[in-house]
């Protein structure tokens, strides 16, 4: 590799790897200069790649170019100055994302550059949207096809519903940033749903990674079905088959909906993705054809 390259970080779970991937995309065919990612934190700890489930196109970048780029021993000087408070520069060329909000600057940096984000905005892609998704295709998707489920869903005026718990829940220094959606967020989006179209009978397919949480705060009945599937890629893909979809404050059902193909879905997000003490603005993470619902934060109570 030469110098004439960029290089994007990949970091957490897949719903941020899709978008990493996104961004990493656009700015390659935007600026016609190669960009590789580094994957370098899915050799290091437990996290998995996920990014080879599905049509994807990438190159690693090699292990020399990214410690080039990249501000040296940038995790060390990151914890001096949180319990020092010892300054340092970031070098030339490391651009960090500073927030969450949409940055067209980005596509004026020259190479070489190791872009260091989570770019949670559709913005940075939607022009090269059809591309992004060819290549963000199910490798398994014949596999997933046979869930006994699929052709219930492509059949019925299907609504995917997702709540995430998780690490949510389990993880204090996550919950101050990240909060689950109220049952009333669930309740409001579910009537909201019902009216779109009345004369359509929705079914809304329930897809948790706790499903005792939704057993005891979502609606049940004979519109309502409790999605159980083999991995996370699978559910993934059913969400997406789903006509419409209701998501969470999450990277995970945001990409559910964003490569579902139906031209007149309809889709349904929390109106707050973060809470207040994150201090990251967030305007841009739901596409502005989406409806944003009050997700109940601070409001309600969380059973």
């Amino acid at each position: 590799m030469n110098s004439e390259s960029f290089i994007v970080k990949l970091q957490g779970g897949l719903g941020n790897q899709l978008f990493q991937y996104a961004f990493g995309r656009a700015l390659e065919l935007e600026t016609g200069v190669p960009c590789l990612l580094d994957l370098q934190e899915y050799r290091d700890s437990r996290r998995k790649l996920g990014l080879d489930h599905f049509q994807s196109k990438y190159t690693a970048a090699p292990p020399e170019c990214r410690a080039n780029y990249r501000t040296p021993r940038l995790k060390l000087k990151r914890q001096l100055k949180q319990i020092l408070g010892i300054r340092f520069a970031i070098a030339a060329t490391h651009f960090i994302e500073n927030g969450h909000r949409y940055d067209p600057s980005v596509f004026q940096k020259q190479p070489p550059c190791y872009f260091e984000g989570y770019w949670q905005s559709e913005k940075y892609f939607q022009k090269f949207a059809p591309a992004i998704r060819d290549e963000l295709r199910f490798r398994d998707a014949g596999l997933f096809e046979r869930h006994p489920l699929y052709e219930r869903i492509r059949a019925a005026n299907s609504v995917s519903v997702h709540v995430r718990c998780g690490d949510y829940v389990k993880k204090a220094k996550i919950r101050k940033k990240l909060h689950v959606c109220t049952p009333g967020y669930y309740e409001r989006a579910i009537t909201a749903m019902r009216k779109r179209n009345p004369a359509e009978n929705p079914h809304f397919f329930v897809f948790s990674d706790d499903h005792d949480w939704v057993r005891k705060n979502l609606p049940s009945g004979a519109d309502f079905t409790l999605v159980s599937s083999s991995t996370e890629y699978e559910d993934l893909f059913l969400m997406s088959s789903c006509k419409n979809n209701i998501i969470a404050n999450s990277t995970y059902s945001w990409w559910a909906a964003w490569l579902n193909p139906n031209a007149g879905k309809a889709v349904i997000a929390p109106d707050q993705w973060f809470t207040p003490a994150a201090k990251l603005d967030y305007k841009d993470v739901a596409p502005d054809g989406w409806l944003k619902i009050d997700c109940g934060f601070g409001k309600e109570t969380l059973l």
